[in-house]
């Protein structure tokens, strides 16, 4: 696995640890920050692995 997908397994597996303490508020950010690892992917795509002349 490359950095990457530990840093967005990562966060994914953050944002899913409150619904166990608040199961609707929690669920609501699980959601979140799973259509957000889309956008975190991009990012560090393009922030990280887009050669800079």
């Amino acid at each position: 696995m490359t950095n990457e997908t530990w840093i967005i397994a990562a966060v994914r597996v953050a944002g899913s640890l409150p619904v166990f303490r608040r199961p609707l508020s929690g669920a609501s950010m699980a959601i979140f920050v799973d259509r957000g690892d889309r956008f975190l992917r991009d990012w560090i795509v393009w922030r990280f692995l887009t050669p800079r002349y």
